[in-house]
């Protein structure tokens, strides 16, 4: 087995494994699987929905009409806006700063739109959920590093 919560699951409430540690590995189970539930229901709700900022045809018919354009290329260097768009130049500031700004109310859509009023807005659920994994990580490498360390201190000299 590895050293997973998951897999803890097969040993709790067994004889062996004692009371104590079955009380703490079902809660921390519950609370790993709220944990995800969570971070599934923000991406589900958040980010998986249709994106209606690329209109396919719209974006043909710019390509078309405009962006081969002579009359709509760049006066100095002569280049098409097809050809500005290919080399990662933004050639229309302001459309981009509508999308920021579009794309900033999304991130701080409340998380469950029947409650307005919450402070759960979906970009801090999601970074709080971040910096908890993130804690975790590290707390599991921390402890990896002591263990390392006594056992360098245990070994006979």
């Amino acid at each position: 087995m590895r050293k997973s919560l998951w897999d803890s699951l097969v040993i709790c409430f067994l004889p062996h494994t004692g009371a104590a540690s079955s009380l703490v590995l079902a809660p921390a189970t519950v609370l790993a699987f709220l944990m995800q539930a969570m971070f599934c229901y923000v991406v589900a709700t958040s980010f998986l929905s249709a994106d209606d900022k690329y209109d396919i045809q719209a974006i043909r018919d710019w390509r078309l009409l405009y962006g081969h354009s002579c009359e709509h290329a760049d006066v100095t260097s002569h280049a098409s806006l097809i050809s500005k768009v290919c080399n990662g130049n933004i050639f229309n500031k302001e459309a981009w700063q509508q999308q920021l700004l579009t794309e900033t109310d999304e991130y701080l859509q409340s998380l469950i739109p029947i409650l307005p009023g919450t402070d759960l807005v979906v970009g801090s659920v999601l970074s709080y959920m971040c910096i908890i994994m993130w804690s975790l990580y590290i707390t599991m490498e921390i402890q990896t590093s002591l263990d390392c360390a006594i056992s360098t201190c245990r070994f006979p000299r």
